[in-house]
């Protein structure tokens, strides 16, 4: 159903500006992020939910959760951005054989708004929304309809009335450390 929500261990959100993947066939997808310290006091970071392409095809679940999930240093409070909402223009770019490409870009008045996001978490869980709780919202179409896997991914959320933006950029790296084995 949409939306679906998957769970996904604590450890999986970083900060960081370098990730490690399994294999090349990897892709984020630009998010708004709402981190809960209070059921009254929400915060909003940029996000990218990066997903093992190759292991999506035989569970979404465990695509989602073999590599990291990236936010942004910055948050901005929910209740502060809430009357822009709907303007903010999400964002993404992707670097593939050294080009950076727009690979995302559309307002968050297409996709689910917080507060109703919220309530449909809260609606599918088994205990009250409580502090430390992350919800990613989703993510915008992409602009050439294909996924395209690169070794850099970074996100902005802007804000047109005030030219703020939050933003998450990392790089992926191939884990390739073993030898392959030659017969």
């Amino acid at each position: 159903s949409v939306p679906a929500l998957y769970s996904l261990t604590a450890d999986n959100i970083t900060t960081a500006n370098r990730i490690e993947v399994l294999g090349p066939d990897s892709s984020g997808e630009a998010e708004f992020v709402l981190l809960v310290q209070s059921p009254n006091e929400v915060f909003v970071a940029a996000g990218s939910d990066h997903t093992d392409r190759l292991l999506e095809r035989q569970s979404i679940e465990k695509s989602k959760q073999i590599c990291k999930n990236v936010i942004s240093r910055n948050v901005w409070r929910l209740q502060d951005v809430e009357s822009d909402w709907d303007n903010l223009v999400l964002q993404s770019w992707v670097r593939a054989g050294g080009h950076e490409t727009l690979y995302q870009q559309a307002t968050l008045g297409t996709i689910l708004p917080p507060r109703q996001l919220l309530d449909f978490v809260q609606s599918r869980v088994k205990s009250p929304c409580h502090e430390g709780l992350v919800v990613f919202s989703g993510t915008i179409p992409m602009l050439g309809g294909k996924f395209i896997c690169g070794d850099r991914f970074r996100v902005e959320l802007h804000n047109p009335r005030t030219s703020r933006s939050l933003e998450c950029d990392y790089e992926c790296s191939v884990l390739d450390v073993l030898r392959s084995e030659t017969r």
